[in-house]
């Protein structure tokens, strides 16, 4: 990368991308019609297309600002230029679905991929200028067609298969990420155009209702869990971004431009945000809330609710809106729980390795039954081994003992404990045979050598008192003899 460029000063520069944003949603607000203005009703959706389109080309130079790059003015240069071809061909199709350019948006950006740099902030090795320009103008192209052949092969899915036997089933839950997924691209009237969506049916009903949950109550509150999980300029980011996504969730351009957000930076939130639209779809059905809106006021351009009073809504309203509200965080909290426990136990296995379990399956039999006896605690905390197969199943005296993160390396698959039976089932393969050999051995062995017969015997004190006072008697009496005869010889007399 360029010298200078670092995570902490990425995270301060992504805040510009929420000034785009929000220079949009103001102007929108501004230009809404409820509030009065100089702007005839035929000049007024120009004006939001103009803006929409200045404010999204805004966005692709502080998004291309935020990619490193070894030719800054060549990046932002074919970034705009691409954005500005694929503009004109959307409005050249079929503008009357187009409310929002994020489809370009999010194409031209792959322009300033091109233009990546090598090891130590040098440009990378290959062609010249021109060949680099060009291809990095082809390649926005290839990316619009390509998302745009997936568009029209989804909104042809849509209008096939969603027929009235299809949409009058709890399948017509389906509607509803396919909805959230074609306002990402800024096309969302193209779902509320298919004529077997206009059924006045239950399942239908509860469609546009789990769309506006999604968009009213989910986005906003799954961004702010999300802000809880993070550190730094993403916390802040997050922060922000809720607040907007709530302040600003009616008007369309700016859902769109949310959304495209998060997949850009936060895919893994995206796709949180799709379960959480099924799960609102799945409690409008249950609790049969009241309509909020329909496929005629659903986001062409700006979301418009029916005349609803907040004030009494019913049981079955409010379940939906706390539903909208606490599933997406406890959806988040399950993940990053899920995730803390795998990183856990990936740490766990890499200081496994670290310390010299580094045996793979395919490691010598007398490696694996020792890696799998240390894991199991020690040949003293093995009771027995029985084979299956070319499963092992282990007992041990204590199930606490057990490490199944030291023992997972060598085996074919994960270990399953079997808590209540008070085993461990291992899945050795080939190695199966000759490892459970070797610890029955080794259990049998041990066994053998706790019951063989101690030649010890009994320790009395008593006893050791007299054996004692017995040999210091004895060394006592030697020692005055041997005195007495040093004495004698020194006398010139025989010693007796």
């Amino acid at each position: 990368m360029t010298s200078g460029y670092s995570l902490a000063g990425f995270e301060r520069r992504s805040l510009m991308l929420l000034l785009p944003l929000l220079c949009l949603a103001l102007f929108s607000s501004a230009l809404d019609p409820r509030i009065p203005q100089y702007f005839s009703d035929a000049a007024r959706p120009v004006l939001l297309n103009i803006a929409g389109i200045c404010f999204s080309a805004f966005f692709c130079l502080f998004a291309a600002l935020l990619i490193p790059a070894s030719r800054r003015f060549i990046q932002l240069f074919c970034v705009l230029t691409a954005f500005a071809l694929l503009t004109f061909a959307d409005l050249r199709s079929d503008s009357r679905f187009f409310y929002c350019h994020t489809a370009s948006m999010l194409s031209s950006l792959s322009a300033a991929l091109v233009f990546l740099p090598g090891d130590r902030g040098r440009g990378r090795s290959g062609p010249g200028l021109l060949p680099q320009m060009f291809f990095a103008l082809l390649l926005p192209l290839m990316v619009s067609h390509l998302l745009q052949t997936m568009l029209t092969a989804l909104r042809d899915f849509i209008s096939l298969t969603f027929a009235s036997g299809f949409v009058n089933t709890v399948l017509a839950a389906a509607v509803v990420p396919c909805f959230a997924l074609m306002q990402t691209m800024g096309m969302p009237g193209i779902i509320s155009s298919v004529q077997s969506l206009q059924y006045p049916d239950l399942h239908l009903m509860c469609v546009p209702g789990a769309v506006a949950l999604t968009d009213l109550v989910s986005l906003p509150a799954l961004l702010l869990a999300a802000a809880v999980f993070r550190r730094g300029g993403k916390r802040l980011f997050l922060v922000i971004l809720g607040f907007m996504a709530a302040l600003t969730s009616h008007i369309g351009s700016c859902v769109s431009v949310e959304l495209a957000i998060v997949l850009l930076f936060f895919p893994g939130v995206f796709v949180l945000l799709m379960i959480s639209s099924l799960l609102n779809y799945a409690m409008a059905l249950f609790a049969q809330c009241d309509t909020l809106t329909n496929f005629f006021l659903l986001y062409q351009p700006d979301l418009q609710l029916l005349p609803v009073n907040l004030f009494l809504l019913d049981a079955g309203d409010r379940l939906c809106i706390a539903g909208a509200a606490l599933i997406p965080p406890l959806l988040l909290t399950a993940l990053q729980f899920v995730r803390t426990r795998r990183a856990a136990m990936l740490q766990r296995q890499r200081r496994a390795k670290d310390r010299g379990f580094a045996i793979t399956p395919r490691s010598s039999p007398d490696l694996i039954a020792l890696t799998v006896l240390r894991a199991c605690g020690g040949l003293s905390n093995l009771v027995r081994v029985n084979r299956q197969g070319r499963e092992l199943m282990l007992e041990p005296l204590s199930l606490e003992a057990v490490s199944l993160e030291a023992i997972a390396p060598v085996l074919r698959r994960r270990p399953r404990l079997e808590r209540r039976r008070g085993f461990i089932v291992c899945d050795l393969g080939e190695n199966c045979s000759v490892v459970a050999l070797r610890l029955e051995n080794l259990i049998a062995q041990s066994g053998a050598a706790a019951a063989a017969p101690q030649g010890t015997q009994d320790f009395s004190i008593r006893d050791f008192l007299i054996q004692k006072h017995q040999r210091t008697k004895g060394a006592n009496r030697n020692g005055r003899e041997r005195h007495m005869d040093a004495d004698q010889a020194a006398h010139g007399q025989e010693p007796l």
